[in-house]
Formats: C-alpha cells, structure tokens, sequence
C-alpha cells in the first residue's frame, strides 16, 4: 500500500508544481518580468499554518487550510 501512497503523493507534488509554472508563466507572459513573490507567501502561510498546528493541537489541521 505504500506505492498506492508514492503514487498520489506524486500526483500532488506534481499538480502543485504545474500550478506554480501556470502561475509564473502568467505573470511573465503580461509583465514580462519573473516574479518569485508567489513562492515567498506560499512559504510564509506553510510556516504559519505549521506554527498554528503546534499552538493550537486541539484544532483540526483542515482548518488550517483556511
């Protein structure tokens, strides 16, 4: 059962790369300068989210993703 877990941990891994290529592919396809601002507050709410989850152990980690 691990590779059935490899498998989707991959497929998410990818979709989330694929999202954040989209992403600069937009922004540099209209402004025409790389902006990597997108991947610094995608950092910051993980680290946040992170610190909430060890505050607060009582409170489900699905409302993290609020």
């Amino acid at each position: 059962m691990i590779w059935v877990e490899t498998l989707i941990n991959g497929a998410l891994l990818g979709g989330l790369y694929g999202l954040l290529g989209i992403g600069l592919a937009l922004v540099f396809g209209v402004m025409r300068v790389v902006n990597i601002a997108h991947g610094e507050f995608m950092v910051l709410s993980a680290f946040c989210a992170v610190l909430f989850a060890n505050l607060f152990p009582q409170v489900s980690p699905l409302l993290m993703l609020i």
